[in-house]
């Protein structure tokens, strides 16, 4: 999904996946790209675990994309994770 830009810039979307059984041991990958007219580059990733999601139901945060910029402040990342058995 592209983004205005910004210095914060914001989603307001949900993405939801479908599994036979609760995960175990899996991870959720998130990388955070800038598209721009000269190429794009990487602010940064973020790797999380979903049993701790599938745990306690709800997990809500802020995470440092890495690696962590050397060109100015470390650039995070603001994400709300829920399980549901629906």
């Amino acid at each position: 999904m592209i983004v205005s830009t910004g210095p914060t810039p914001e989603w307001d979307e949900a993405f939801a996946w479908a599994f036979e059984s609760p995960p175990k041991g899996q991870k959720l990958h998130i990388s955070c790209k800038n598209k721009s007219k000269i190429g794009k580059s990487s602010f940064g990733k973020v790797t999380i675990q979903i049993d701790r999601v599938v745990m306690l139901g709800s997990v809500a945060g802020e995470y440092t994309l890495l690696p962590v910029s050397k060109s100015g402040p470390p650039r995070n990342l603001e994400i709300e994770f829920q399980w549901s058995n629906k």
